[in-house]
């Protein structure tokens, strides 16, 4: 469970730095300069790995 709330924390404190800095004037590109090919896998790879750490996390597995 705590390995959940340690990746939400980052996440939601990563989207706050960028719409911080979004929000003073800097470009989406200065932000995040490399230009990254998603995959279907790398995209839906949230949805895999949320629930295994849940279930980790609660000793199912």
């Amino acid at each position: 469970m705590s390995s959940i709330f340690i990746v939400k924390f980052l996440d939601i404190s990563f989207k706050l730095v960028i719409m911080k800095k979004l929000s003073n004037g800097v470009s989406i590109e200065e932000i995040m300069a490399i230009n990254v090919k998603m995959t279907p896998m790398l995209r839906y790879f949230n949805v895999i790995v949320y629930p295994l750490t849940f279930l980790f996390a609660i000793k199912m597995i």
